[in-house]
């Protein structure tokens, strides 16, 4: 089976001082305190509404070749703002080349029709994503007492977070009708032949 076109690299930090801990833990509650799950619902049934209209007006290609680009790159930020909260590296969220790679090949059939289907057929792996970020919770307020404690980060929570962050940011391709390979857990060190940057 060919590697999946959204593959996630992280170089991870060997240790996180304590202070970035603390960091850490005032951006969850301030991120927490904005109730950032009713934005994830609200952006999971506008999304499809959006790539739609866009492939419409504009056309399939024209979505791909100029808003798709754009959206790669919020995802690579995204890629990193995880990366970061999630205790794997130390470098704050950027769109450009670092610790923190993600690689999208963009490619997809999409038509507005299809764009809409995506609200029902992206439904069991958004309910695997919830239920990996409800573990992720847990794991993650674990690792924040260990790390704070030990200055290291656990290597199977951090094998987790970094599961967690790959297979949401597949959600995320898939959802926004970048791809058409449905989002899975499998991990591949394959590098996509086109790399959208």
């Amino acid at each position: 089976m060919a590697a999946h076109p959204v593959q996630l690299r992280v170089e991870r930090s060997p240790g996180i001082p304590r202070v970035q801990v603390l960091v850490r833990l005032v951006l969850a509650l301030a991120v927490s305190s904005v109730g950032i799950s009713s934005v994830f619902w609200l952006l999971y049934l506008e999304v499809p509404v959006f790539v739609a209209l866009a492939v419409r007006h504009k056309g399939r290609q024209q979505y791909l070749d100029v808003v798709g680009p754009r959206l790669v790159s919020g995802l690579r930020w995204l890629a990193g703002a995880y990366a970061y909260l999630c205790f794997l590296t130390e470098a704050l969220p950027s769109t450009r080349s670092g610790p923190v790679e993600l690689s999208v090949q963009v490619g997809s059939n999409v038509t507005p029709g299809a764009a809409l289907a995506r609200l029902v057929l992206a439904l069991p792996a958004l309910l695997l994503v919830a239920a990996l970020v409800l573990a992720g919770g847990f794991a993650w307020l674990f690792t924040a007492l260990w790390t704070l404690a030990t200055g290291r980060v656990p290597g199977l929570f951090a094998d987790f977070f970094e599961t967690l962050i790959r297979t949401e940011l597949r959600l995320f391709a898939y959802h926004l009708c970048l791809v058409d390979r449905y989002p899975s857990l499998e991990e591949t060190s394959a590098t996509p032949a086109l790399s959208m940057g």
